[in-house]
């Protein structure tokens, strides 16, 4: 079987010198099979300029598209960390990849804002609701589950505007469901935080939501 030339065939989800929250998946998608190895992937983290540790990485395939890997990593605030890709064997058609190596850095402490969230809540006995943080563009970023008044504490937060939504989970699915005309089952239950609220860098915002009234 005919070996090609070296090439790439994949595409990592950060860029070189980009600067990242540490929660930030990273992963890497092929354009064609191939099976990804521990020891074709290492990750370091730098004490200073020249000093490195090796940082443990656990590989983890995508279940709904074979061609990505996630890489899952503990990563710290305000680091820089080295990912080197180096593929010990062709894809499955016998294409040849090339070797990559990326730099990138975590955001620090500071750069991140916290949430804290006090909520009034009128649950009946069995009953459980889904708090769901979204973003501006109406993103879930953040999920809990709770049947009772409570205070919520949400760390690490990337500056921007939020809403909270809060759902009736009648079945305790942990989504929202539509309902079932023909079983007569209504749509289940949204409340939404009235207003959008602005999270800023190193700043604790606090507030708190009736959430029945609403």
């Amino acid at each position: 079987k005919k070996i090609s030339t070296e090439k790439k065939f994949y595409k990592l989800s950060i860029n070189s010198n980009q600067t990242i929250p540490k929660i930030q998946p990273i992963s890497i998608s092929f354009s064609e099979p191939f099976h990804l190895s521990i020891e074709e992937c290492k990750l370091l983290c730098f004490k200073d300029d020249t000093a490195a540790l090796s940082v443990p990485v656990r590989i983890v395939q995508n279940e709904e598209n074979p061609l990505i890997y996630n890489l899952i990593a503990t990563l710290l605030d305000g680091k820089k960390y080295r990912l080197l890709i180096n593929p010990l064997k062709p894809t499955f058609y016998g294409n040849i990849l090339l070797s990559d190596t990326v730099d990138f850095f975590t955001l620090q402490t500071e750069d991140y804002g916290t949430l804290t969230l006090h909520y009034h809540l009128i649950a009946s006995e069995g009953e459980s609701y889904l708090f769901e943080l979204l973003d501006e563009k109406g993103k879930a970023i953040y999920s809990w589950s709770d049947n009772q008044s409570n205070t919520k504490k949400i760390e690490n937060l990337l500056p921007g505007k939020f809403t909270i939504r809060c759902i009736n989970d009648a079945n305790k699915n942990g989504k929202w469901d539509n309902g079932f005309y023909f079983l007569k089952l209504n749509p289940e239950k949204v409340y939404y935080y009235p207003q959008l609220f602005q999270v800023r860098s190193n700043w604790d915002l606090e507030i708190s939501w009736n959430v029945s009234s609403n």
